[in-house]
């Protein structure tokens, strides 16, 4: 799927993206920096601030969101995929306490 998807623009997750408005998803990059939800929400409705990023809704599924999410998630290195997870789990104990996203 990113291969596929997402590799013409943000180049290989631990390399140079392809595009300079695009960001590395790797280690050196800020996309561990967000929570699941957020990124999930931005693969199918693309980011609010990106110009050249299209929305993947309707073209990728639930699950193959997930799967490059995976993907991206695999190439970390173990710390930050422990600090991106916390993130994670305290943004949406954020949603469950204020009820909003």
């Amino acid at each position: 799927m990113y291969a596929e998807n997402c590799v013409s623009c943000h180049g290989p997750v631990n390399g140079p993206p392809a595009l300079d408005a695009a960001p590395v998803h790797g280690d050196a990059g800020h996309t561990w920096h967000h929570p699941d939800r957020l990124l999930f929400q931005w693969i199918l409705d693309r980011p609010p601030l990106a110009t050249a990023m299209p929305a993947f809704r309707g073209t990728l599924t639930d699950e193959q969101v997930i799967e490059v999410l995976a993907y991206i998630k695999s190439h970390w290195f173990p710390e930050i995929q422990d600090r991106q997870n916390e993130g994670s789990d305290q943004y949406e104990a954020q949603v469950v306490e204020f009820g909003a996203e």
